[in-house]
């Protein structure tokens, strides 16, 4: 008996061992497989390939098998990123402490200079001690804080507290070298549940003058406690120092700039003032000679003499001839807006298109040019675009209207990529209109064969480099759909057609009720779909490269029915809003301030201390303070640059008038 008994407990034992070693290995899977960071596979026959955000915002995704452990099991399986006692945020905190650093033995201290060892033990000492200086510069140098997997890859520290620490009339304790501000570039990674890619990490340092920027980044690069685990490492890029070695006064372009506002600001105030002073004695005379007028015809009525009437005299004394050229310059003129400009006179138009644009156009790429070097040397950020280097090197190509043919990356004043399409497209409408005047059923098959080549070839592209449209990704293969001018020519041409529509029926249609309704719900439907609907349907590749090819053309047919419905009287209360006398003074500033407003957000955006954390409602504001800026701005650049080209150039063109004014009695006793 009691040996049957010994072999039931020796079965009991075997078989509950087992059981604790299946249970051990099924948590090793469910540990490594189960609690993983990423999404869930989708098991349906429509799941797709996991987008891969550019966000920096991670997301810990549990399997159904995951939530249904015990809750001691799951956090024994979330202890699987710690490493020696050390979690990879613990670790983070020592990337850059000083506090741990031995003023004696620094770190990498024999690649340091001399003077850098010297203040850096200094620096350090005073430190350990609690010095009030040396733990302002510590609390000026930026570290790990917070919301790493939420974006916050900026870990910047205050460059302005790093300057103001030194200013010896507001802090009785300053330090006694010179300290300056650097940004150091690291790439960190940690465990693949955390960051399933290289982070690059802007750091902020509060460091002594005498450490150069080698200096810098050898003692920041020393391995720290951890880094012995090959999972989790970092490496520091780049140190740059904060402000650097660039002065706007040693910048030969920045004295052009000076100089060219300058001088035609003057220009416009003399000519303003001379102006003013040549009416006045214009109105002068012309009291003068009706008086003499009405005394000799003994007239005792009381006359008027006012500007306007002036300018109205020397209309009238246009001869015929000429007022009928001038009456044709200005249809087609008018026409040429309408892209049904077909006359004599279209190469005139191209001369203003361009010399009109210009110009502005070259004061702002000055500008870019120069606040772009500006901003790398005194901002604690870093521009992802190139003016500096592509405004110098490629600006020929803005001249010529011709750089959206070339990559972003070479391009100076990126968004200018849409004045290069417009200004191709116009003389391509040109081309076509001329055409047009004795073969309009061919212009018209050409038109179509644009078109529908234009949407053949962005397909082709967008399948071939596997695109799918994605929220996250508004500038997806930026150069390959988004600014070339084969893949931008869709809505232009919907615009020639409207301005060739409203010419020809010389804006008169008549439309039934249901048909407004219609147009109107289609267009707005179109607009809305367009903007909005990629936050709700997520397109394949067929879909993503059918929305690329047809979205941009959809949008202008959508803008087509609100041109045609407003200017037919179909408009109704977005007519009235469109067309309110107060929006027209602006409507003359949006070129101008289409250019100059990237260039604003960039300077109030890039001279911020730190990042910040933005709201819908921080967003609206900044949006107005921005608007209300570049309007400001523009309005100067369209009074100096634009204005007086635009009137230099209505001289040129206009038709010689073959009898001057000489005197105005004719006129007078006619009236």
């Amino acid at each position: 008996m009691a040996t049957r008994v010994f072999v039931v407990a020796c079965c009991c034992v075997f078989a509950c061992t087992t059981l604790a070693s299946a249970s051990d290995e099924g948590d090793d899977e469910m540990n490594m497989d189960d609690l993983i960071a990423s999404p869930p596979q989708e098991t349906t026959s429509n799941s797709r390939t996991p987008f891969k955000s550019m966000s920096n915002i991670q997301k810990l995704y549990r399997s159904a098998k995951a939530m249904e452990m015990p809750t001691p099991m799951a956090d024994t399986a979330a202890y699987t990123v710690v490493e020696n006692g050390t979690s990879d945020l613990e670790w983070l905190l020592n990337v850059y402490n000083p506090h741990r650093w031995n003023p004696i033995m620094l770190p990498a201290a024999s690649k340091l200079s001399v003077q850098c060892r010297d203040t850096m033990k200094i620096y350090l000492e005073s430190l350990k001690k609690g010095s009030i200086w040396a733990s302002k510069m510590a609390d000026a140098s930026g570290r790990y804080s917070s919301q790493l997997f939420f974006g916050n890859d900026f870990w910047l520290g205050s460059h302005t507290q790093c300057t103001e620490l030194q200013n010896k009339k507001t802090n009785k304790f300053v330090p006694p070298f010179d300290a300056t501000f650097y940004i150091a570039k690291l790439s960190i990674k940690l465990h693949d549940q955390l960051t399933p890619r290289t982070r690059i990490i802007s750091l902020g340092l509060c460091m002594p003058k005498d450490c150069s920027p080698t200096d810098v980044q050898n003692m920041v690069n020393v391995p720290k406690e951890g880094t012995d685990q090959s999972y989790r490492h970092y490496n520091v890029v780049n140190v740059r120092p904060v402000p650097g070695t660039y002065s706007l006064w040693s910048d030969k372009k920045f004295y052009l700039l000076i100089i060219l506002v300058g001088a035609v600001t003057i220009l416009t105030i003399v000519g303003s003032a001379y102006e003013v002073i040549l009416n006045r004695k214009k109105i002068s005379e012309y009291k003068l000679q009706q008086i003499n007028q009405a005394n000799n015809n003994e007239n005792e009525t009381k006359i008027e003499i006012t500007l306007e009437k002036i300018k109205a005299m020397n209309k009238m004394k246009i001869n015929g001839e000429d007022g009928e050229e001038q009456k044709d310059l200005v249809k087609c003129y008018f026409a040429s807006k309408h892209f049904y400009c077909i006359t004599i006179y279209s190469h005139k138009f191209i001369c203003v298109l361009i010399y009109r644009l210009t110009p502005a156009y070259m004061i702002v790429l000055l500008m870019a040019e120069v606040s772009a070097r500006w901003l790398r040397n005194v901002s604690v950020f870093e521009p992802q675009n190139n003016n500096h280097v592509s405004c110098a090197n490629y600006w020929w190509r803005n001249i010529l209207y011709i750089n959206s043919l070339y990559p972003s990356s070479d391009m100076c004043m990126l968004w200018s990529w849409y004045m290069s399409n417009d200004t191709q497209f116009y003389i391509l409408g040109i081309i076509l209109l001329l055409f047009s005047a004795k073969h309009f059923k061919g212009s018209v098959i050409t038109l179509f064969g644009f078109l529908v080549g234009s949407w053949v070839i962005t397909i082709g592209i967008a399948v071939s480099h596997d695109f799918k449209a994605r929220i996250e990704e508004p500038f997806g293969l930026f150069d390959e759909l988004y600014d070339k001018p084969w893949t931008r020519l869709g809505p232009y041409l919907f615009g020639m057609f409207t301005g060739w529509f409203l010419f020809v029926t010389k804006c008169k249609l008549r439309m039934s009720t249901l048909t407004v309704i219609l147009g109107w719900f289609l267009s707005l439907f179109t607009l809305a779909y367009l903007v909005y609907g990629l936050h709700i349907i997520h397109l394949d590749i067929p879909g993503s490269a059918l929305y690329a090819s047809v979205g941009h053309s959809a949008w202008g047919a959508a803008l087509t029915w609100i041109v045609i419905a407003c200017c037919t009287g179909h408009g109704g209360c977005v007519n009235s809003a469109l067309s309110f006398r107060l929006l027209q003074p602006l409507s003359r500033l949006t070129y101008c301030a289409y250019l100059v407003h990237p260039i604003i957000m960039t300077m109030t955006n890039f001279q911020m201390d730190g990042p910040l954390h933005l709201h819908n409602l921080i967003t609206l504001i900044l949006y107005f303070g921005n608007a209300v800026a570049s309007f400001i701005i523009s309005f100067f650049i369209s009074l100096t640059f634009e204005a007086p080209v635009v009137n230099l150039l209505k001289i040129i063109l206009a038709p010689p008038q073959r009898t001057p004014l000489k005197s105005s009695n004719a006129v007078t006793q006619d009236s």
